[in-house]
Order: structure tokens, then sequence, then C-alpha cells
């Protein structure tokens, strides 16, 4: 019975009891991130327009190289379950913490569902299966065996920090949550196969108007002491906003797209 509890636990859920060894959890995120986007959507990229793309490798590193020295000093000795619980720490009240977190989750919604649909069109080039049958084969696993095992990402743990909720309880909840969320991104890999453009660039105008924010919003918090829950929360909206219409302004207006490359040759296919 304690054993179970113990698996049952949100420290266990959420984090692994915070036991785990480096190389798992190293080549956990390795493996995460080598999604659809990465080996269908850069190599369109440079193919339609060239090596331009190579500047976010650039900014990419320099990026996790400030991350690794003066962002997690500040928040891996805090022992947070979620990153969020940092904004109620820093200003007192949950006003901030609820904004990045559903920005956090939209973004997260998009992401996973931008993946699923590049995945599904190429087993769909390759192997002649409907896409439709693979994302809704694909969610559908993949939901149920995170929610068994444990929640992706920590984003979610977020909702749950309530202090009513005993510990075995807001597990079940987590779990419940996991496949409603993976129901979202099935309908939400279905309704980007209605927008127009490559993966990458439909992956960056579904998050363009919250990630910058949500960066923006942490950045402030953990470096300048003077930032109110009122400046930021302004800044964040007025931030989302702008990028908000930049991207829809730039999908349905008459602007002129960017100019691709030439066809290149393609004479390697048949090899």
């Amino acid at each position: 019975m304690d054993k179970r509890k113990q698996n049952t636990s949100p420290e266990d859920y959420y984090l692994a009891g915070r036991k785990s060894k480096l190389l798992p959890v190293m080549f956990s995120y390795i493996v995460t991130f080598q999604s659809s986007i990465l080996y269908l959507g850069f190599p369109a990229e440079g193919y339609i327009y060239g090596p331009m793309y190579s500047f976010y490798g650039l900014s990419k590193f320099i990026t996790l190289l400030f991350t690794a020295f003066f962002i997690v000093p500040v928040f891996h000795p805090l022992k947070l379950t979620s990153i969020y619980e940092y904004l109620n720490l820093r200003y007192g009240d949950n006003v901030l913490r609820i904004l990045a977190m559903t920005f956090g989750v939209v973004y997260q919604v998009f992401y996973m569902s931008t993946v699923t649909y590049g995945t599904c069109v190429a087993l769909e080039v390759v192997m002649g299966i409907p896409y439709w049958i693979t994302i809704v084969l694909y969610t559908s696993v993949t939901s149920v065996y995170t929610s068994i095992g444990g929640i992706k990402a920590v984003i979610w743990a977020d909702v749950f920090q309530f202090p009513d909720m005993t510990t075995e309880f807001s597990t079940k909840i987590s779990r419940i949550v996991t496949l409603v969320f993976g129901v979202f991104a099935l309908l939400v890999s279905f309704l980007l196969t209605s927008l127009p453009g490559s993966v990458i660039a439909l992956f960056q105008r579904c998050v363009a108007c919250m990630d910058g924010p949500t960066c923006a919003i942490f950045l402030l918090s953990a470096m300048f002491k003077r930032a109110t829950t009122k400046g930021v929360l302004l800044g964040a909206l007025c931030g989302s906003a702008v990028a908000l219409w930049l991207n829809l302004g730039q999908l349905y207006s008459n602007l002129p797209k960017d100019p691709p490359l030439p066809p290149g040759p393609t004479f390697f296919i048949d090899c």
C-alpha cells in the first residue's frame, strides 16, 4: 500500500520522485525534440528559402547557454513542481501564474498538434495510410500511455496545486486531464490541415503570440526587482496582441509572400 501511494504521488508522477539520473533525463530531452518539425520543417525551409534559417540554430545555441548559466541557477534551487509556482512566490498572487500557465498550455497543445500533423502527413506519403487515421491512432496511444506513466511536460501540474486536494486524488485528476488535452491535440491537428503553409510556418503562426510574452514574464520577474504584477501583465498582453495581429495579418492579408528560391535538383529522388 505504501509503495502504491508513493507511485501515485504528484512528485513521483510529474518528476519521477526527483531521483532520475543524468543520462536518462538527457536522452529523454533529446528524443523529445526529435520531432517532425526538426526532420521535415527545417529541411523544407532551407530548401525553399535558403540557408537563412541556420541563424535560428545559432540563436538557439546562445539561448541554451544563457539558460544554463543564468536561468537554471535561479529556478533549480527552489525545487518547484511547476515553473509557474515561481510567479506566485515572486509576486504573492496568481495573476501572472495563471496567465503564463494559459500561454504554456495553449503553446503545448499547438506544438503537439503540429508535430502530430507533420508526422502523420509523412506516414501518408511513405506508407499510403490516410493521415486522419494515423492522427487518431497517434494521439490516442500517446495520451493513454502518458496518462498512465506520467505527463510529458510538467506544465499541467500547475492546474492541480490547490491545498484542498489530496495527493492521490490530484494525481487521478491529472491523468484524466492528460486524456482531455490529448483530445484537444487531436482536434487541433485536424484544424491545422485546413491552414496553408509548411510545418514550420504553421507552428510559428500558432505559438508566436505566446512564447515571446511568456519568456518576457520570467525574465523580467527574475532579473528586475522593480517589476510588478500590473506592469508585467500589461506588457505580456500587449506583446501577445501585437504578435497575434501580425501573424493573422500575414496569413489572411494580400501582402506578398516570401519569395522562394528556384527549385533545386531532384535527381537523387529516383535513386
